[in-house]
């Protein structure tokens, strides 16, 4: 009975606390309300007010922490807030790691469909808000081509294409190890207007990559899976590094690869060239296009250092192994999708947008992740 008073407790903690985030600022990415960003500073009341909240309700209530963990949260949280400080991204790190923190004991199945339906809920409020003429559907010609890319609502395509892809991995998280073809269906129907009307490359290979592994799931081998994660959280950024360095060397080779992955490597050389990777970043002004860095693994070296970095890291390395050990293949999954994501995209710092890093918390104040409810 205590149990299940606790249980109720977590789950609506999650939710005010995923919720005040969430959908604020999926209908701040929207294009129809641009009059939303003067509630923004009410919106970081609220936000602060629950994460203290959810701390409080960790230390008390639910009774995670001892003195060591009292002594490691302190000392990583002076870190982050230093690193944040130094960046121009205060709110983006400082928040999300009080947001983790502030996260209770609960199911990662329970994350997820609280995600889900949040995510699902607010896409759809957007795009129907839109079709209805509240807001714009921007259209963007891909470059070279005459193909025409739709963001049904959203500030681009790419954008509406994570939200995408954030709807398909807590959906195929939760029904893994039910999935039918009513499931093929619905991820397929996913995928063709990921490919076909937002035309997001990275976005469409993920989801096809996701959909493959549903659906093979039962030959893939976890030990060949947590191998290839592993050694893609360590290919991936030294890919990224090198790349980008001999683009500012002028290598050909390079520059081929810059034009497959759409600048990300150019964008990176010329923000490194102005910006040098330091232990705790750069406060970088962003006066033109070739200092945004669409690339998590040039994006956080560069904006908050290299501790920052290697902390957000190692999190992913020790959430893998935990999924191993775990036999949890469709969160093994998840974890290397996101890794993959990253070369193309600087959204996995943005937690809603990326559900993976949710699981974080479970190195944090999460103790029941692995419940099956």
């Amino acid at each position: 009975m205590q149990n299940s008073i606790s249980n109720k407790y977590a789950t609506y903690l999650f939710t005010a606390l995923y919720s005040a985030g969430a959908i604020f600022c999926i209908f701040l990415t929207s294009v129809y309300i641009m009059d939303i960003y003067q509630y923004m500073d009410t919106q970081r009341i609220i936000l602060k007010i629950l994460y203290a909240v959810g701390i409080a309700f960790n230390i008390f209530v639910f009774k995670t922490y001892n003195l060591k963990k009292y002594i490691i949260h302190f000392l990583i949280t002076v870190l982050i807030l230093i690193a944040a400080t130094q960046s121009n991204s205060f709110y983006k790190i400082s928040y999300l790691w009080f947001f983790l923190l502030a996260i209770p004991p609960i199911s990662l199945k329970q994350i997820s469909k609280t995600v889900l339906t949040i995510t699902t809920v607010s896409i759809i409020s957007v795009i129907l808000i839109t079709a209805f003429g509240g807001g714009e559907n921007i259209s963007f010609i891909r470059p070279g081509t005459n193909f025409i890319r739709y963001s049904y609502g959203f500030l681009n395509p790419n954008l509406f294409a994570a939200y995408l892809f954030q709807i398909c991995i807590t959906f195929a998280y939760i029904r893994w190890k039910d999935w039918n073809s009513k499931d093929n269906i619905l991820m397929f129907s996913i995928l063709c207007l990921a490919f076909f009307f937002t035309n997001s490359r990275t976005t469409s290979t993920l989801i096809l990559l996701l959909f493959l592994s549903v659906n093979i799931r039962n030959p893939i081998n976890i030990e060949h899976i947590i191998k290839i994660s592993q050694s893609l959280l360590l290919l991936c950024p030294t890919f990224t590094l090198i790349t980008s360095k001999l683009y500012c060397m002028s290598s050909p080779f390079a520059y081929i690869l810059d034009e497959i992955f759409s600048y990300r490597f150019r964008n990176a050389c010329y923000s490194m060239a102005s910006y040098p990777i330091t232990l705790l970043g750069n406060n970088i002004k962003i006066t033109h296009d070739m200092l945004l860095i669409d690339n998590i693994y040039a994006n956080l070296p560069i904006h908050y250092g290299i501790c920052i970095s290697l902390l957000f890291f190692t999190a992913y390395w020790i959430m893998l192994k935990k999924a191993f050990k775990n036999n949890n293949m469709p969160l093994l999954v998840i974890l290397t999708l996101t890794i993959l994501q990253g070369i193309t995209e600087s959204i996995p710092l943005i937690y809603y947008l990326n559900f993976s890093i949710l699981t974080f918390s479970a190195l944090l104040n999460n103790t029941k992740i692995f419940n099956e409810t």
